[in-house]
């Protein structure tokens, strides 16, 4: 789906067997460089859903030699800096502090695409979860991709959904 720089463009999937749809958007950000992406989830059943575990993105990346940064801290110590070659498997940088969980465990990250990151060589992604409450972002390596899963944590998170 085209949409004009700057603008928002969503596309709808609906469950074939139950009365759920979800809407993504994205918003392409020419002279930042940036895509904003959101979910916004509805269902028609006749009372209010539970909803487990919802995501905000997910991103899948063909390329497996990923490093990722990501930050921790806490008071007057904040964003320090990790960096790590993501392997087979998951890792999951993720909070379940509730309300202003960002300042232990930042909700944004970096994957560098071309091996270790340098300062000032090769292509990296940067993503944050405009979100300060329990987060949790997943990057899922099975060898051949890795996708990442971020959005609110699934731990103690339930939420329920009112119809439409």
């Amino acid at each position: 789906m085209k949409a004009p720089i700057g603008s928002s463009c969503g596309s709808k999937c609906a469950d074939p067997a139950y009365p759920f749809e979800v809407t993504l958007f994205f918003r392409a950000h020419r002279e930042r460089d940036l895509l904003e992406h959101w979910a916004e989830i509805r269902h028609h059943e006749s009372g209010p859903v539970k909803l487990e575990r919802m995501a905000s993105s997910a991103l899948v990346l063909t390329t497996t030699n990923l490093h990722l940064t990501h930050f921790f801290g806490d008071w007057a110590n904040e964003m320090q800096p990790t960096t790590e070659l993501l392997t087979p498997g998951t890792k999951v940088l993720d909070s379940k502090l509730g309300v202003r969980a960002d300042q232990y465990r930042n909700p944004s990250f970096i994957l560098s695409l071309d091996g270790p990151p340098i300062e000032t060589n090769g292509r990296v992604l940067v993503g944050s979860l405009a979100w300060s409450g329990s987060f949790q972002c997943a990057f899922e390596h099975n060898g051949r991709a890795v996708r990442a899963l971020c959005g609110l944590n699934p731990f103690a998170s339930g939420y329920f959904l009112k119809p439409k």
